[in-house]
């Protein structure tokens, strides 16, 4: 069935709107050294670690005091919709899913000056945003929450090892507020829709040209034949002319003779 045969049948619609929610990175709280393991065991869900503990992590000190450095990807991930991450307004042309930030000053309490992140999407609440915390190239620690369900003001993101454990007292962070854009990318449905439109004209005007061609070459072939019928009609005149000529001439030489003989008697 055609994507564009019933559009209503589709999820999402074509938004004309974009949610934006502008995300303030202010700075990385209590993060574990390096080698050090710090997860989260208590809490109102902390008898779920009793039955696979081996899932949620173990305590382990770190084996050195060597400061880290870690740096914060935002990535944003939609279930359908259009969505980004830009660092600048109005979106670019040539949009990402995922920016990088680097701290000021590292260390267990790093600080980010106020990174401002854009994160836009079509469907807020069903567009989720990554946040990892990066160091040395590999992610350390992260977190997920649905991008529609973020409330404005000051907020802090609790961290998670590798394993999904929240890692104790580590936070980062932030200030949220929220905004709106127009929608000016099209979904990969709507682009689906765009291409089967466009195809479709594409092969009605393929089949009109191709019957202009089959027209084109019955006119062709026609001239032809009238173009044969008259060099016919040409050649016959030529002949009968031709005829009428022989005919002229013998009849004045009838006549001519007819003379001669008037006069002889």
């Amino acid at each position: 069935m055609s994507i564009s045969s019933n559009e209503d049948a589709y999820w999402p619609p074509p938004r004309m709107g974009l949610h934006r929610t502008t995300i303030d990175i202010i700075c990385l709280h209590n993060l574990p050294k390096r080698s050090e393991q710090r997860p989260r065991l208590a809490g109102s869900r902390g008898k779920c670690h009793n039955y696979h503990p081996e899932l949620s992590g173990s305590h382990k000190a770190p084996d050195n005091l060597k400061l880290s450095c870690p740096g914060i990807t935002l990535s944003v991930y939609p279930i359908g919709g259009f969505c980004a991450v830009s660092r600048v307004l109005p979106l670019p042309e040539i949009t990402e899913t995922e920016i990088s930030v680097s701290p000021e000053d590292n260390g267990m309490n790093a600080a980010y000056g106020g990174d401002t992140i854009h994160c836009c999407a079509a469907e807020p609440h069903a567009t989720f945003l990554r946040v990892g915390v990066v160091e040395a190239g590999l992610e350390i620690a992260y977190e997920i929450a649905v991008l529609g369900r973020l409330h404005h003001g000051y907020r802090i993101l609790r961290l998670r090892n590798l394993l999904g454990t929240r890692i104790e007292l580590c936070y980062l962070f932030v200030k949220i507020t929220f905004a709106s854009d127009p929608n000016l990318w099209a979904s990969p449905r709507q682009l689906r829709i765009q291409s089967d439109q466009h195809r479709a004209i594409s092969d009605k005007l393929q089949n009109e040209n191709a019957r202009l061609n089959n027209e084109n070459t019955r006119l062709n072939d026609e001239h032809t034949n009238l173009k044969k019928g008259f060099d016919l009609l040409r050649q016959e005149m030529h002949t009968l002319l031709g005829k009428s000529r022989n005919e002229k001439s013998r009849i004045e030489t009838n006549r001519s003779f007819l003379r001669e003989d008037d006069e002889d008697d």
